[in-house]
């Protein structure tokens, strides 16, 4: 069906004013992880059991090699990861996590939990010191790891991208970054739908003023959720705007105006002729 006058109108008003039609993905400025470097882990056993308790003989911990992994494509050089189980003390049900083209055969990362357990994953890049305790102490991270990276390089960066590729609802992702000096800031996303999802520097400085984003030291990672719950992954890196999205200009308002007061004419002379 031919457009009438009034709906080309519209569309030539909307791309001349400078309107976007889609919305533009951000670019990755500094990586953090692209989850190019094999790593796996999992967890069976007791309620509360992790990683790291396997000389404990009540503790039926089932993992390969390492909690720590080191390549290119890590901020850092180095990765750390930390699984706790918890929901139920059955030992044949397991939460895991899968990292990289050697297991996956592709770039993603992979968490997955099985029924009745509810496990927290725990990433940690903090560089060459291994974790050796719980990453959720915030004493466990080395909080100049990293050395003072300075995340706002560029004066366009605005926050950190997690991107989804799947999700379950409800499964809860806590990103926390440390200054040199262990300032420490956070900021937490609650997924309502597979959608990936940015966070704000303005909310780790809403946390704490006092963060130094020209001086991050160390980063972590920890995702939870429901029972069941399963994520995949394909990168965590600090973004800036996308070109396309920085060169739309912004609708004039008299642009606006204008368009808004010859609305009621072009209405009267559409309806004259589609009589």
């Amino acid at each position: 069906m031919k457009p009438t006058r009034l709906q080309s109108f519209l569309g030539v008003a909307l791309l001349s004013s400078g309107v976007s039609l889609c919305q533009a993905t951000p670019i990755v400025s500094i990586l953090i992880d692209d989850f190019s470097v094999d790593q796996y882990q999992e967890v069976a056993g007791d309620n509360g059991c992790t990683t790291f308790d396997a000389a404990n003989p009540g503790c039926a911990v089932v993992t390969a090699p390492g909690t720590q992994v080191s390549g290119t494509g890590i901020l850092g050089g180095y990765r750390d990861v930390y699984i706790e189980k918890s929901g139920t003390s059955s030992p044949l049900l397991r939460s895991s996590l899968v990292i990289g083209p050697g297991n996956l055969g592709s770039n993603y990362m992979s968490i997955s939990n099985d029924s009745s357990v509810q496990g927290e994953v725990t990433l940690v890049w903090d560089g060459a010191h291994q974790i050796t305790a719980d990453p959720g102490i915030d004493a466990n991270i080395d909080t100049d790891g990293l050395g003072g990276i300075d995340f706002l390089s560029s004066s366009s960066n605005y926050g950190i991208l997690l991107e989804v590729m799947s999700i379950d609802l409800n499964v809860i992702a806590t990103l926390d970054l440390w200054d040199t000096t262990g300032e420490r800031a956070g900021a937490s996303h609650t997924f309502t739908s597979a959608a990936d999802h940015v966070f704000q520097f303005s909310d780790f400085l809403s946390d704490n003023p006092s963060l130094d984003l020209h001086d991050i030291g160390a980063v972590r990672l920890t995702m939870n959720g429901p029972n069941k719950w399963d994520g995949e992954f394909n990168l965590v890196g600090v973004v800036s705007p996308s070109p396309l999205a920085s060169s739309i200009p912004e609708p004039a308002p008299a642009a606006l105006l204008g368009f808004a007061l010859m609305l009621p004419g072009l209405r009267r002379s559409h309806r004259k002729t589609g009589r």
